[in-house]
């Protein structure tokens, strides 16, 4: 995770930092050291849960005087800037955006409430970083008018997510599947936004329409992916279940994708940097992905996009892709990994916060 990363790199330069976490996620919890993180409780949607928050967010900068106070997602944009506002610390304010036209593809209430407020308090926030060039002009659009925009991307820990033959054997052995086997990988939680529908669409076109799908099977993995979810196994309709893997929650996605041959993202919304198929990039996995948020900037030609919600389009391009030869699939997997180890490295985003974080701080001086 992004944020994660960028904790450890300041930490690890000597810097203070303080995680102010509004989720009592246990996940989200072991990320950082206990050491930098606090946390205020179980965020829920609701004004008493936020007013909550803000006031012990409040207290809390009001009594360190923090030089920055960086928000994360959404709800901590809001609550973040009003508890700086009150504080009467004056620490520069960043925004964080980490996807792109979600705000107005989704009919959440709250998110509905949120595309009235965050425009008109965009205005206070001296910088939003935004994950994704995208993830820019769709909030442009919305009326967001910060003091500055920069578009930072994230990294990916290629020396965590590599090509790794021992655990694809692994994952191979754990399944029942040979080493001829061709395999699809899908790593996404169950949510409308991540398309599931149109992969398993796509899927069904595949299997139906193909005979080298006799030699492939798919590992779809994520939060909510399994077949005790009656949502989501309704749409499995009639794909084979035996070429079918639904693995549900994985923390070992290196090794699923070790495993892959191809990994897909089908994502119809709300994407910014695409980091499921970068990780597979960096394993050497071909990628293909729905042109949402930046997925075709970090895709370009070494793999394949389609526009979102196009089945059939996605169908073509999984079998192009199964049916390609082995050198050309080589080559390609070469190319996937050498760009993200080129362009997408902890130190690259690391160092590029910290450009930020001087520039704003030389200006607040300068003022």
């Amino acid at each position: 995770m992004a944020l994660s990363q960028l904790v450890d790199g300041a930490i690890s330069a000597g810097h203070n930092v303080r995680v102010i976490s509004l989720s009592d996620d246990v996940a989200f919890a072991d990320m950082f050291p206990s050491s930098v993180l606090t946390v205020l409780g179980g965020f829920s949607q609701g004004f008493l849960s936020a007013a909550r928050m803000t006031i012990a967010l409040r207290r809390i900068i009001r009594d360190e005087k923090p030089d920055i106070v960086q928000t994360w997602l959404y709800h901590s944009d809001i609550i973040g800037t009003i508890a700086s506002l009150f504080s009467k610390a004056n620490p520069m304010l960043i925004w964080s955006l980490r996807c792109s036209d979600l705000l107005t593809r989704t009919k959440r209430i709250d998110y509905r409430v949120l595309r009235f407020v965050l425009p008109l308090l965009s205005k206070r926030a001296d910088a939003i970083v935004a994950n994704a060039a995208k993830s820019i002009s769709d909030h442009e659009r919305l009326g967001y008018r910060p003091k500055r925009w920069f578009h930072i991307d994230n990294a990916i820990d290629a020396g965590h997510f590599k090509p790794d033959s021992s655990k694809n054997i692994d994952v191979r052995s754990a399944l029942g599947l040979t080493h001829d086997v061709s395999i699809i990988a899908h790593a996404a939680r169950f949510d409308i936004a991540k398309g599931h529908d149109v992969f398993c669409q796509a899927l069904g076109i595949y299997f139906s329409d193909h005979p080298s799908a006799e030699k492939a099977h798919v590992l779809m993995c994520g939060p909510g992916v399994t077949r005790d979810n009656p949502t989501f196994a309704a749409l499995l309709g009639s794909l084979p279940v035996s070429h079918v893997h639904c693995l549900g929650m994985r923390r070992d996605l290196d090794a699923i994708f070790a495993a892959a041959n191809i990994a897909v993202s089908s994502a119809r919304c709300g994407e910014g940097f695409p980091t499921m198929i970068a990780e597979a990039m960096a394993v050497g996995v071909v990628p293909i992905a729905t042109d949402v948020g930046d997925s075709a900037r970090i895709v370009e030609n070494i793999g394949f996009t389609v526009p979102p919600d196009d089945v059939s389009g996605l169908a073509a391009v999984i079998c192009e892709a199964l049916m390609m030869d082995q050198e050309d699939r080589v080559k390609r997997g070469t190319a996937a990994r050498e760009r993200i180890c080129e362009d997408f490295t902890k130190q690259v985003m690391v160092g590029r916060y910290f450009d930020l974080y001087r520039e704003l701080l030389k200006n607040q001086c300068v003022g």
